[in-house]
């Protein structure tokens, strides 16, 4: 089913705007870690604007939607999007710019919301799907977010639940840009399938 929410995310993501549909050279040898990891996934090198780049282990190679407008509150965000799903799992990297001013400046509830927007909205189209499909309401439910320091960087963590599906997104913030990861996953699975992809990954920033 979640091969199928890809295209619906792309559609709920990119509100105004030209959105290119990339397929860039995600070779991890540019990575420091390009081995598979211990269940069988590769290393992605997935690149952002002005050369930017994260590394990250996917159980499949990920689609990207760039230069689209992102749903994250009041603050417009233009964004890079890659997305990978199947097996009943979500998995997203999200490259965002061109924030109105740099991030070290912004009160923190302002980073709060662009953080919780961009969330909240990435996943609520899996939520409308599943509440269609299984015809009994789908609740979005969530934990206090949590600060965290990255590379000398301000970042967050924050937890939630998509029915009974668990979920978790993690954001930098670096200058006038921002970087996050998130993932959803059926409930047996959520921790063995989050170490790998949160754990393991590598950003390469330029302020």
């Amino acid at each position: 089913m979640r091969q199928l929410l890809i295209l619906g995310f792309a559609i709920i993501l990119f509100l105004v705007g030209s959105v290119v549909y990339g397929q860039d050279n995600t070779n991890a040898s540019q990575c420091a870690i390009h081995d598979k990891s211990s269940d069988g996934w590769d290393r992605y090198y997935l690149t952002g604007p002005d050369g930017e780049a994260i590394c990250v282990y996917l159980p499949q190679k990920p689609e990207k939607f760039a230069g689209g407008k992102l749903r994250s509150g009041s603050t417009p965000v233009t964004a890079d999007v890659y997305l990978a799903g199947g097996n009943n799992e979500i998995y997203a990297v999200i490259f965002m710019y061109d924030l109105p001013k740099k991030t070290e400046d912004m009160p923190d509830q302002q980073k709060a919301e662009i953080f919780f927007g961009t969330w909240r909205g990435t996943i609520e189209h899996d939520r409308q799907v599943v509440e269609k499909m299984t015809g009994r309401p789908v609740e979005i439910q969530f934990a206090e977010q949590q600060k965290l320091t990255v590379m000398g960087h301000d970042a967050r963590v924050q937890l939630f639940k998509v029915g009974s599906d668990l979920g978790q997104a993690r954001i930098v913030f670096v200058g006038k840009k921002a970087y996050m990861l998130l993932g959803v996953w059926p409930p047996d699975r959520a921790e063995r399938r989050s170490a790998p992809f949160f754990d393991r990954f590598e950003m390469r920033v330029k302020q």
